[in-house]
C-alpha cells in the first residue's frame, strides 16, 4: 500500500484507532522481513500492536479494502486492459499456542494448529503487481475435525449402495 493515510478515510471512527493502525502498517511495511517485535522497534511498540490486533473495533478488512481500491487505481494509471490474478493460500502455524482462540487443525495432523489465508495479487501482463485484491482468513473448527474424511467415506458407501442396486 503506497498511502497507508488513505485507511484513515475508511477506518473506523475511532481517530486513535486509526493512527495506531496507520503507525503499525507502516513499521511493518519498512520492515517486512522482520517479525512484528523486531519491525515494532521494541517492547513497548511491540505490545501496542498486539493491542491493536487484539481490538474488537479493529477492521483487517478495510485494510484489504484499501489495498484493492489502491491496485485498480494503478491499474488504470498503467492503462493495463488485463489484470492477472494470482492466487494463493498459505497456512500459518501456531502450534505452541494451543489455547488460543481462532485457530485450528491446519492438516491431517490434529495437533498442528494454525490459520489458513487465501490472497488474490493483481498483476499486469508484463508482470508489474498491482497490489492485494482480496484476502480472505479462516480456521477449521477443532470439534469438526476428521468429518470431511468420514463424509466422503459415508458418500463413497452411499454411491456404491445405490450403483448396486441399479441392477
Amino acid at each position: 500500500m503506497k498511502n497507508f493515510n488513505e485507511y484513515l478515510k475508511t477506518s473506523t471512527k475511532d481517530k486513535r484507532l486509526g493512527k495506531r493502525t496507520v503507525k503499525v502498517l507502516e513499521q511493518i511495511a519498512e520492515n517486512p522481513d522482520k517479525s512484528i517485535n523486531q519491525a515494532c522497534g521494541g517492547k513497548g511498540q511491540s505490545k501496542a500492536a498486539y493491542r491493536l490486533f487484539a481490538n474488537e473495533n479493529f477492521d483487517d478488512a478495510s485494510i484489504v479494502a484499501v489495498q484493492k481500491k489502491q491496485a485498480i487505481e494503478k491499474a488504470k494509471e498503467e492503462k493495463t486492459s488485463v489484470v492477472l490474478i494470482a492466487e494463493d493460500t498459505t497456512t500459518i502455524s501456531y502450534n505452541g499456542l494451543k489455547e488460543t482462540k481462532g485457530i485450528g487443525p491446519i492438516d491431517e495432523n490434529p495437533k498442528s494448529l494454525g490459520i489458513l489465508v487465501h490472497s488474490a495479487l493483481g498483476i499486469t501482463e508484463k508482470g508489474q503487481p498491482l497490489g492485494l485484491l482480496a484476502q480472505k482468513k479462516w480456521f477449521r473448527d477443532k470439534e469438526d475435525f476428521g468429518k470431511r474424511h468420514d463424509a466422503k467415506k459415508n458418500q463413497l458407501k452411499t454411491k456404491r449402495a445405490t450403483n448396486g442396486s441399479k441392477s
